[in-house]
């Protein structure tokens, strides 16, 4: 794994398995064009395995992207792990992909790329997919993650 806070996904072939678990993920939601990704590893990432952000108009000819997904290796991998806590392997990593993923927003007529925030973290897609409590419970394992990693350091 790289020492370094933020790397491009997909340069370390530890990293190439966040790019496709992505990508899976993307191709279960309807959107009317793809957005070009650029896909981060942001190793100081605190509260959260995936963020979603848009790139600014000035750096996207530069990056050959629109939106900037950074994604924390470790929590990926640590969620993958604990994946035998829930009903279905891999429903932790599907429900926090698709909740940030759910936050896309294009612009059928424009194509305009934008991110919707939420008061809530999840949609009511996202909670009708995996039910109220897995969806609390892969925030749960989060948070909780996040706060044994914090413990872990003091």
């Amino acid at each position: 794994m790289n020492n370094k806070k933020f790397y491009k996904l997909g340069t370390e072939t530890d990293t190439d398995d966040i790019i496709d678990f992505f990508n899976l993920r993307l191709d279960e939601f309807a959107l009317p064009s793809t957005p070009r990704f650029y896909f981060q590893a942001n190793t100081k990432q605190k509260k959260s395995l995936i963020k979603i952000s848009k790139i600014s108009e000035q750096y996207q000819e530069e990056m050959d992207a629109e939106l900037l997904v950074q994604v924390n290796p470790e929590y990926f991998d640590a969620f993958n792990s604990d994946n035998s806590n829930m009903d279905k392997p891999d429903n932790l990593l599907e429900i926090l992909f698709d909740q940030e993923i759910d936050k896309i927003n294009i612009d059928g007529k424009t194509g305009k790329v934008s991110i919707k925030s939420r008061a809530l973290n999840a949609s009511r897609g996202i909670i009708d997919k995996y039910s109220f409590d897995d969806v609390a419970r892969a925030e749960e394992i989060e948070s909780l993650y996040e706060k044994q990693k914090k413990d872990a350091e003091e």
